[in-house]
């Protein structure tokens, strides 16, 4: 039987630099954190989103205006940049819409979608761990 424990880490001289060595696990997967985030970058200012909005527009985003009497609102995801609400997509397009923000963020010519954006998509649903379902 594998036993987790909650004691506090030592940290030891070879683990400082690391991103996160306190919750890097024990057993099997030891280390793996450790390498997880050797590549990551730290992003120190903010991205220009001005871009964003109107690329959102053209992929299929509706105001807010353009809902507010709609029967079906269940229909629509609202739409989020940075805490603001932007307006809504249509559930039937979200996941196309998603792949399409996730392609043009990583050619580096497109500065329309930041290059450290984070791209999320929270599907309905009633579980109470949405990120699980």
């Amino acid at each position: 039987m594998e036993m987790r424990t909650t004691d506090v880490r030592k940290l030891r001289p070879e683990a400082w630099g690391f991103i996160c060595p306190v919750h890097t696990p024990d057993g099997a997967p030891c280390g793996l954190l450790n390498h997880v985030t050797a590549s990551c970058r730290i992003v120190t200012h903010y991205s220009d989103t001005r871009e964003l909005p109107a690329l959102l527009a053209d992929l299929g985003m509706l105001s807010h205006k353009s809902i507010v009497f709609a029967s079906d609102k269940e229909e629509y995801y609202p739409v989020l940049l940075d805490g603001r609400f932007l307006g809504y997509i249509p559930v039937k397009k979200a996941v196309s819409i998603e792949r399409q923000l996730r392609c043009i963020k990583t050619v580096v010519e497109d500065t329309r979608v930041p290059c450290v954006a984070e791209v999320h998509l929270i599907s309905f649903s009633y579980s109470a761990y949405v990120s699980l379902s």
